[in-house]
């Protein structure tokens, strides 16, 4: 299952990224959106807007293009 398969209110922890651009994946891993973290799914945007999740206390803004290269495992 993707980041973005996610409904609001569900947390899962992340256990694969998918992100081919080296200088995205160390942004990933510096905010705290690395295997092994739990993230939640706060709201998303209308259409394909971004996605609001929260990691490690924090929230963060995502593109659906990026979360679908995040790949998550529920409870």
């Amino acid at each position: 299952m993707t980041l973005n398969q996610l409904k609001p209110g569900q947390s899962a922890s992340i256990v694969q990224l998918n992100l081919t651009h080296t200088h995205f994946s160390q942004h990933c891993n510096d905010l705290g959106i690395a295997i092994g973290n739990e993230v939640e799914l706060m709201r998303r945007a209308p259409g394909r807007g971004p996605l609001q999740i929260k990691v490690l206390g924090t929230l963060y803004a995502i593109r659906p293009a990026d979360a679908e290269n995040i790949q998550v495992s529920l409870p």
